[in-house]
């Protein structure tokens, strides 16, 4: 009993994984309460899609998926990485018909070749 004499040596391998339910999913500037709806789904291997989907259109608003090279309508974050590719979902913009309308133009008549209430 005592100390021992001798060396041993091994090469361990650490490898670090990032929870991926834990990164914040970053989105272009989509308003609250739009109708847009982000689902998650876990694929199993430590990595997790995001997906967004705009609302359907309807009478009084149309949605148009808008996308952007640091964004797109699903994002997947790596395991390795902890970081979402690419960076931002996809924007939902709504688009709303105009209901009501008002115009004037006014015109310098002096110099028109035409002359108005001419006979």
């Amino acid at each position: 009993y005592g100390s021992a004499l001798g060396r041993t040596a091994h090469n361990i391998t650490v490898t670090t994984y990032y929870d991926c339910s834990t990164v914040v999913v970053r989105s272009l500037n989509n308003p609250a309460g739009n109708g847009a709806t982000v689902t998650a789904t876990d694929n199993g291997d430590g990595s997790l899609t995001q997906k967004i989907t705009c609302p359907a259109d309807t009478s009084n608003a149309r949605f148009s998926l808008i996308r952007t090279p640091n964004s797109a309508a699903s994002i997947t974050c790596s395991k390795s990485t902890g970081k979402y590719e690419p960076q931002f979902l996809a924007q939902c913009k709504e688009s709303n018909p105009l209901t009501t309308g008002y115009g004037r133009q006014e015109m310098n008549l002096k110099s028109s070749p035409i002359k108005p209430c001419s006979s």
